[in-house]
Order: structure tokens, then C-alpha cells, then sequence
């Protein structure tokens, strides 16, 4: 102590060099003596199991193995950065990460086709850290599966020891979700939901004023716009987005787009009625999609993506509605007719033949009963028949296939007296043949109201024959030349 005694007078450099050494180690003690303290609280911790923050790589959780079924996402992570193991932070933990528990979330969702028993697995990754953490605890990863109403159905769990544990579990029919955990001490540090759904239904397709064939295509009775009504459903609760498509012509995957309609609309749970306009022109397809994002629905303009059976999809479903003009109706006589022909519609916008142009006429009824619009051409595929028989088996042929054919008959008007009629129906006999020309229902371009007119009362429609075969009508006196023509 004489070194720091207070005497008169400055103390000698000998002294104050010895002061300084002295305070260095008088330093050096106190700062060994507090790290021996934080040492010892530290290890404390350890021992006694008191909180202490320890990052963590961070887990990933992938779901494979699917047998019966295919999912939407694939990957779930327990945190974007890091995951705490400390207790202390496992509030902070939930909040920041939005997890909670018993609450499906967005990006957790599983769309499974099957109806039944689908398995699977989910495989967990974990950092060295977590496989084994400082305190020694392990950490225990499990998955309980659960039915609607919150009741446990079971599960499975490990200890996690390994870089990858991988739980197998079976999604039966009553399960709705599975709990993902990571837990300590029988704390949880992270837990996320799976949530098992049915695909959405694209269902109820009607087509007004249609029947629908055993092929599953809808037959229109009248030409122009029909509309078509749809129900979907959505059994996730999460939203997805549905548009669709038209196509040139029948066959939706070599076809082209003609048509892709407005924007893609979102839906959350069941659409009772939708209503979209068909363009009954000719035999087309159309295609109702249902995408998992809006971007998705977006991109797709061309309905190209496709569905694969078993793995992440940008499209969960598709229904395809083929649809076309029903082919033949009956009138009010009885007779099976081309279901474009409409006497009073073909005497307005076509009318009568002018002087010596029945057969362009007769082409322009045919054109438009087959395609539902008009023409100002003349181009028809002409050819012969062997004898009447022949005739009307072609006759019913090609009514049947909506497309009606120009006859070649002779008559007493003209130079070179004879006339062009169209075949536009027929009625079968008793026994379900045709045999007879008085079964052939016929249109004339000729009008007894004279040459060139319009109207809806210029047209002679009916049969032209009786069941002797003697003509009814004077443009119609017989078959000529076993010559008919029709449309291409």
C-alpha cells in the first residue's frame, strides 16, 4: 500500500511505474473474475433448462409419396430466415410468422381427387442445430390428423436425430387436416396446417333450348345464340379463378381459341348459375377452367397449360362442352325436316327465284339450311343416282346430317323444261323406310306470286308426289336426268 501513500512532494518515476503495473493487474482481475461469472450463468442455463435463444437452420417440410391423389403446393417452411428455439420467443415467433394453429392457411391447402383412402408423406429437413440443440432436448416433429370438427384422429411423430425424418400418414375419407409440429418439452415452436380438399366440381352444364346425346354433346333446336348455364364448386374455402374457352370447331385440343371470353373470376365457395353465350353456327367445343392463382388464370389466354395427373397444377380442372345445331326437327306434319328450314325465314331475307334461276336459288336454300348463313354464290357438288331408291337413301342421309339436297326434275314451263327443288325432309313408313317419293318433303323456288319476291308467304313447301307417284305440283312432273347436287 506504501505505493499509493499520500506524501509531500511528487512521488519518484520508480513509484509511478510501479502504481501503473499494479492497476493493469488490479484490470485484469475484475474482467476474469466477470467472465467466470457469465461463464457460470450460462452453463447454468444448460443445466437447469432456462431460457436461451439459439438459431436454427430452417426446416422444410415436403410432401411426396402421394398414392390416389395430387397436391397443389409441395413445400412448407417453418420460417423464412430462422427458427427461434427459445421459449421465450415463441409468442413473438407466432405472430411474426402468422402460424396458427387449428386454422387452415392459404398456402397449406392439399387438393386430393380421390374420394377415398389417399397416403402419403411428408418429409421433414432439418439443420444441424436442430438435430442437436445446445441444451441437449431434442425436438420432436409430428403430424396429427384431425376430422371437421376438430376431433383427433391420430398421428405420427419422431424425435428429430436425422438430417431428414419422413412420417407416412393416409388421408381417409373423414380427415380435413393435419397439424405439422415441431415441439420441445412439450412446448410447440412451429405448427402448420394441411388441408385436405376435394377438387372443385364443374357440374349441372345445361344448354337452353337443348337436348343432350348419348355422346354428351348438346343439339340445339334453333340456330343463333344459346347460353349455357354452369354450377361449381369450391370445397376449399380458399379462392381460386375459373374462365373459358371457345374453339373453331369440336375438338378443343387441336382446335383454335377463337373465343376467350372475359377476365378470370374469382370464386370462393359454390356459383349456383353462370351464364355464357354459344355461338350455334357450327359443331364447336368449349372448355371451362378453374386455376389456383389469378396470375395463372391470366397467362393461360390460350388454354394451353396443362393438368397433370399427380403433382403441383396451375389448372385444377377442366370441363370440355361440345355443342352443335341438332341436325333435324319435326313439323307440324309430321315429316323430319332440316332444322334450319324455315319457309317464312328463307322467303324474307332469299324470296323466289328469278327467271330461269331456280337452281341458284335452290343452292342458296341449301347454303344456308346447312351453315346458318346466306350466300350470293353458286357452287354446288353435283353427281347422279342409280334409281329412286338410291335417290331417297341419299335424300335421308343427308337431312339427317342437317344438310338438304337439290333434285333435278323435269317439267312443262321453259325451253328446256325443267326445274331445280330442294329435298329438305322426309317421313318413314309405317315399317321405318322410306320407299316412296310421296314420303319427300320439298321446297320450291318457284312462286306462283311471280319471279324475285319476298316475303314469308312467297315460298311452296310440302310434298310434291302422291304414293302413286303421280306429281302434285307442276314445277315437280318427274325425276330427270338421275342428277342431284349438293352443298360443299
Amino acid at each position: 500500500m506504501k505505493l499509493f501513500e499520500n506524501k509531500v512532494g511528487r512521488p519518484s518515476n520508480d513509484v509511478l511505474k510501479k502504481r501503473k503495473n499494479a492497476k493493469i493487474l488490479i484490470v485484469s482481475a475484475v474482467v476474469v473474475v466477470l467472465g467466470l461469472v457469465t461463464y457460470g450463468i450460462y452453463s447454468l442455463t444448460g443445466v437447469t433448462g432456462m431460457s436461451k435463444n439459439i438459431k436454427a437452420t430452417d426446416a422444410t417440410f415436403k410432401i411426396s409419396g402421394i398414392n390416389g391423389g395430387f397436391i397443389y403446393k409441395t413445400k412448407y417452411y417453418a420460417k423464412k430466415k430462422t427458427l427461434s428455439l427459445g421459449s421465450t420467443s415463441l409468442n413473438k415467433l407466432k405472430k411474426d410468422e402468422g402460424l396458427p394453429i387449428n386454422k387452415p392457411l392459404g398456402n397449406n391447402v392439399l387438393f386430393f381427387a380421390a374420394t377415398g383412402n389417399t397416403s402419403f408423406n411428408i418429409v421433414g429437413q432439418f439443420g444441424v442445430k436442430m438435430r442437436s440443440p445446445e441444451d441437449g432436448k431434442p425436438l420432436s416433429f409430428s403430424i396429427q390428423s384431425y376430422d371437421s370438427k376438430g376431433n383427433n384422429k391420430g398421428g405420427v411423430s419422431v424425435l428429430v436425430r436425422n438430417a431428414s425424418h419422413t412420417l407416412k400418414m393416409t388421408a381417409r375419407k373423414e380427415i380435413k387436416y393435419f397439424i405439422i409440429t415441431l415441439s420441445k418439452s412439450g412446448k410447440t415452436l412451429y405448427s402448420s396446417m394441411v388441408y385436405i380438399s376435394n377438387l372443385p366440381t364443374i357440374e349441372h352444364i345445361k344448354v337452353t333450348a337443348a337436348t343432350q346425346n348419348s355422346s354428351g354433346v348438346f343439339l340445339q333446336k334453333e340456330s343463333g345464340v344459346a347460353k349455357m348455364k354452369f354450377k361449381i364448386t369450391n370445397y376449399s374455402g380458399h379462392k381460386l379463378y375459373y374462365r373459358w374457352f371457345t374453339y373453331k370447331n369440336d375438338v378443343a385440343k387441336s382446335s383454335k381459341v377463337i373465343s376467350k371470353n372475359e377476365t378470370c373470376r374469382a370464386y370462393d365457395s359454390t356459383i349456383t348459375t353462370q351464364e355464357y353465350p354459344l355461338s350455334v353456327t357450327r359443331p364447336r367445343a368449349a372448355v371451362i377452367r378453374i386455376y389456383t392463382s389469378y396470375d395463372e388464370c391470366k397467362k393461360d389466354n390460350k388454354a394451353k397449360y396443362p393438368i397433370p395427373s399427380n403433382a403441383s397444377r396451375k389448372v385444377l380442372t377442366q370441363k370440355t362442352v361440345k355443342y352443335k345445331l341438332m341436325n333435324t326437327t319435326t313439323n307440324s306434319e309430321g315429316f323430319t325436316v332440316v332444322s334450319r328450314f324455315n319457309k317464312a325465314t328463307i322467303g324474307k331475307n332469299i324470296g323466289s327465284q328469278t327467271q330461269s334461276a331456280c337452281n341458284v336459288y335452290a343452292y342458296r336454300y341449301a347454303y344456308y339450311m346447312k351453315y346458318g348463313k346466306y350466300t350470293t354464290g353458286y357452287n354446288p357438288v353435283c353427281t347422279t343416282y342409280s334409281n329412286t331408291q338410291d335417290l331417297l337413301n341419299k335424300v335421308k342421309k343427308y337431312v339427317d346430317a342437317g344438310s338438304p339436297i337439290m333434285v333435278f326434275f323435269r317439267n312443262n314451263y321453259g325451253t328446256y323444261k325443267q326445274h331445280w327443288a330442294v329435298a329438305v325432309g322426309y317421313k318413314l313408313n309405317s315399317n321405318g323406310k322410306l320407299t316412296n317419293l310421296s314420303q319427300v318433303y320439298f321446297l320450291d323456288p318457284y312462286s306462283s306470286l311471280g319471279y324475285g319476291r319476298k316475303g314469308a308467304n312467297v315460298l311452296w313447301a310440302g310434298q310434291a308426289f302422291d304414293s302413286k307417284g303421280k306429281s302434285l305440283r307442276n314445277t315437280m312432273l318427274g325425276l330427270k336426268n338421275n342428277t342431284y347436287c349438293y352443298v360443299q
